[in-house]
């Protein structure tokens, strides 16, 4: 019995981390993307700042300055022009301007 719970516990649990919507085309969203690579240092929410990564809800960044650190690196952030395409990384620079809005107007 603890076995096939276990068993069916990894389903649920596999089958959750995978799930969510994906772009029209069937690709990943830049949501998706920015879970897969980049909450380890920046967080969900874009605030966790470990490793030096900065908090990416006090941003002023644009999108192209954003698309550039992605792609290159800065400081010890790694480049991720190898890791990822840029229609990829045009996402997840996107996806991080949100993270941005997130801010309740008071600041709390």
């Amino acid at each position: 019995m603890p076995k096939y719970f276990v068993y069916i516990f990894s389903l649920f649990f596999s089958a959750s981390c995978n799930s969510g919507s994906r772009d029209q085309d069937g690709s990943m969203t830049g949501k998706q993307i920015f879970k897969s690579n980049c909450v380890s240092c920046h967080g969900i929410k874009g605030d966790l700042m470990t490793n030096g990564a900065r908090n990416l809800k006090e941003s002023n960044l644009s999108l192209e300055e954003r698309i550039l650190i992605i792609r290159d690196g800065r400081n010890i952030m790694t480049s991720f022009r190898e890791k990822l395409s840029k229609e990829q990384i045009r996402k997840v620079a996107e996806h991080t301007m949100t993270l941005r809005d997130s801010i309740p107007p008071d600041g709390k």
